[in-house]
């Protein structure tokens, strides 16, 4: 499987993730849109006032990302 340069690991997950629980074939699985998120300062899921960036692929609409 390929992905971004030095994003193997999550791309990696999210390609088999796709294919799991979505039912994606694996063309798909790996065509699909792709996100990461650097810069936090916790990795535990604790909120901290701008604590990094997600980056990602086109093909995410604006609406996936409200909270």
């Amino acid at each position: 499987m390929g992905s971004w340069e030095g994003f193997s690991t999550q791309g990696h997950s999210q390609i088999v993730m796709n294919v799991i629980d979505f039912g994606m074939n694996i063309q798909e699985a790996g065509d699909a849109p792709r996100w990461d998120h650097k810069g936090s300062s916790s990795p535990r899921g604790n909120k901290a006032k701008n604590s990094g960036k997600i980056r990602v692929e086109s093909g995410f609409h604006m609406k996936q990302f409200a909270s």
